[in-house]
């Protein structure tokens, strides 16, 4: 049985505090000491939420972004073509 809420059961996003651009992102549970001898620089820049996991977001990571406290879709994502 699996558990609910496990760490396969999430995602860590990494975006810039000032516009929401998502700029890294891990499965899993994740801090700033992903980034090894640059966290301390990344802290100043970036912050990171950990969110449940969801792949659709993390294959079309370049169209989301943070906003608040939710991942949402860029304003700027011309969705007509496939409508």
């Amino acid at each position: 049985m699996k558990m609910l809420n496990s760490v396969d059961d999430k995602m860590t996003i990494f975006y810039s505090r000032r516009t929401g651009e998502i700029k890294a992102y891990t499965t899993g549970i994740t801090d700033f000491g992903y980034f090894g001898e640059d966290a301390e620089d990344m802290k100043v820049i970036y912050s990171c939420k950990v969110v449940d996991l969801d792949n659709y977001v993390l294959e079309n990571i370049a169209h989301f972004k943070v906003e608040g406290d939710r991942i949402k879709l860029k304003d700027d994502v011309d969705l007509g073509k496939y409508l």
